[in-house]
This record gives structure tokens, C-alpha cells and sequence, in this order.
């Protein structure tokens, strides 16, 4: 695998553990650099490569030979091939106004033939609660959780608590509003780290790409935003060419990971709901080797549109928006210059 094409990119980590996946057990992997070895403008130098290509692969693969003047690394993979089973985890409120919801969410999920079988689980995480409604699905299992009180909904715990209730080591959790469309699982790639389907939205009859993976200028809350987000309406089946322009992480509706990347790197227990827990939690992901991915063939209906226009721009929006978005830059620089005049930047 040569690095040139995927380091500036932001795609080297895909390139690497797409490459890894493609082996066997026991396969080998070249991993090819172009330098330069020390740092210039507008390069990625052999140390930062070398820095990432450890970080990525080191606990999947095992060194083989490296050759810092070639630039150059051979490992082989070591991690075995997944082990069957998937288990499924859904959030629920405990609310009688989310059942509805709730039972189509359900129906999603025992539409998915690995989760019916003996190789998978539904779990459901709620509240104590009368169980009457889980009547139609006895083999989903109900596991209660007591949310802390008080004003702020700890999403991060309850999500924590719930991956420790997995059997299987491929897990989805998702959030009543979502639903699975038949085959979602089976589109997933046979394997991945960390992955969401690509979630769609119902606008006057009309699916519309919906908050999945998304790419953002700042994810780190100590780091302010330099430029705008790529818009929700970008092609999913293009997203790579998007990555150039932020770092991605999942909304925290659904996704898919492997379990022991749940345990050894929980959810932040001190975020909640709207505390962007989602994009700090994908952040860490991402900061411990581990990639972040789409799976474009796979998908998900998602109830609730919270994001109004942005999800189905109109004609309007469309032909506005390469003009509003200089104006608005133009208004961020002037409001930036101004309060740095003020010694406030």
C-alpha cells in the first residue's frame, strides 16, 4: 500500500485498515512512504507516517521488517477473523409516548436475520417499568437502568452500561427513533471498528440523506471552528472526498462497533445529551488508532427530523447557499478581527 495518495487526504487510516482487512490471518502488508523524512509546509513527513502507521496498526498486525530509509514497513496480520454473533441495543426512554416508536424500531431490528437466530441478542435499556410491552417480542431481553436525576439526560452512562450487557462482540446500538431498513446488517462490512449505516430522513415523501457520519471542522471542544461544517445533503457515496475538510464522527443515533472498543474506550460518563458526546467519544475513537467509517450500503429511517431545512434544502437553498456561505465567512472574519482588536482572540 502506498501512502502518497491517502496522507494529505485525511484517508490514511481507512487505506491502512482497508488494506488489513482485505488479508487473511497471517497475511502481509507493505506499507510504502514517499517521505519527505522531516517536516516541510504542506507535507505529511515519514515521522508523522511512521507515528500513525503504529498507531493503526499496532494492535492488529505484528512488525515484520521496517526500513526508515525506504521509507518503507512489512507486517502480517495477527487478529483473527471476527467471531459469529451480533447483539442490538436499544435506548428507551421508558415514556408511553415513545412506544410508537419503539415498536417500529423493533420491527426493524427482528427484520435483520443475525439478530434472530441463536448467533444474536436484542437487548432493550430502560427504566423499571411495566414489561407489558415487550409481550410481542419475547425474545428480546429487557435490561433496566435508572438514569441519575436531575437536570441534564446522561446519555454517556447509559450507553456505557448497556455495552457491558453484550454477548457477541459486533454490537449496534441505536435509539428508538431509529429504524432499521431489511438487509442493514448484512450491508455492513464483515469488518470494522467503528461504522454507522447511512441514516435517511422521510420529507414530504421525499428520503433525504440524514445526520450519520459527520465531518466537522472542531470536534476538540478546546479548539474553535475555522471554517464550515460539510453540509448534512453531501453525497454519501463521494464521503471520502469529503474528509480533507474535517475530522468525521458519528451521531450518536446509531452505530455499530466492536465491543471491546466500547469498554476500553467508554463514552465520556460526564457528557450528556447535547453535550456532544457522540463526536468526543469518535474523537477518542479515532486518537486510540481506530478507524470511524460509513457503511454507504447499509441504511437506516430515522422518525425525527431535528435539523428542519438543512435535511431538504429547497431549490432556494441550493442556489443561495454558494452566496450566503462568503458572505457569512466574510461576517465571521470581521466579528474574529474585532474581538482579536479587543485582545478577546
Amino acid at each position: 500500500m502506498r501512502t502518497a495518495r491517502f496522507k494529505c487526504r485525511n484517508l490514511l487510516p481507512h487505506a491502512l485498515k482497508y488494506a488489513l482487512w482485505a488479508l487473511r490471518p497471517g497475511g502481509t502488508l507493505v506499507v510504502q512512504d514517499d517521505g519527505p523524512a522531516l517536516a516541510e509546509t504542506w507535507e505529511m513527513p515519514f515521522a508523522q507516517v511512521r507515528r500513525l502507521v503504529f498507531k493503526v496498526l499496532g494492535g492488529d498486525a505484528a512488525l515484520v521488517e521496517m526500513k526508515p530509509e525506504a521509507f518503507r514497513f512489512t507486517f502480517t496480520r495477527t487478529r483473527p477473523l471476527p467471531a459469529p454473533g451480533w447483539s442490538a441495543g436499544l435506548i428507551f426512554s421508558g415514556n408511553d409516548a415513545e412506544l410508537p416508536a419503539f415498536t417500529r424500531c423493533m420491527e426493524g431490528l427482528h427484520a435483520q436475520p443475525e439478530l434472530t437466530g441463536e448467533a444474536g441478542e436484542i437487548l432493550v435499556c430502560g427504566p423499571r417499568r411495566d414489561l407489558a410491552f415487550m409481550a410481542p417480542w419475547p425474545q428480546a431481553r429487557y435490561v433496566e437502568f435508572e438514569t441519575p436525576p436531575g437536570p441534564r439526560f446522561l446519555i454517556s452512562a447509559k450507553k456505557n452500561f448497556l455495552a457491558t450487557q453484550f454477548r457477541f462482540d459486533r454490537v449496534l446500538i441505536l435509539h428508538a427513533r431509529i429504524s432499521l431498513d431489511p438487509g442493514c446488517l448484512a450491508a455492513l462490512p464483515r469488518e470494522f471498528d467503528v461504522v454507522t449505516p447511512a441514516v435517511f430522513a422521510t420529507v414530504q415523501g421525499r428520503r433525504c440523506a440524514y445526520l450519520d457520519y459527520v465531518i466537522s471542522d472542531a470536534t476538540d471542544p478546546n479548539r474553535m471552528a475555522t471554517r464550515f461544517n460539510v453540509p448534512i445533503d453531501y453525497p454519501r457515496n463521494r464521503y471520502h472526498a469529503f474528509l480533507d475538510r474535517g475530522e468525521p464522527y458519528i451521531d450518536g443515533g446509531l452505530f455499530a462497533a466492536r465491543r471491546d472498543i466500547l469498554l476500553s474506550v467508554p463514552l465520556d460518563g460526564n457528557l450528556g445529551w447535547s453535550e456532544g458526546e457522540d463526536s468526543d467519544w469518535c474523537r477518542r475513537v479515532r486518537t486510540s488508532g481506530f478507524l470511524v467509517d460509513l457503511a454507504v450500503e447499509a441504511t437506516a429511517t430515522t422518525d425525527a427530523n431535528k435539523m428542519g431545512r438543512s435535511v431538504a434544502p429547497s431549490a432556494w437553498d441550493l442556489i443561495r447557499r454558494p452566496i450566503r456561505r462568503p458572505l457569512r465567512a466574510l461576517s465571521a472574519w470581521g466579528r474574529y478581527i474585532g474581538k482579536r482588536l479587543q485582545g478577546e482572540r
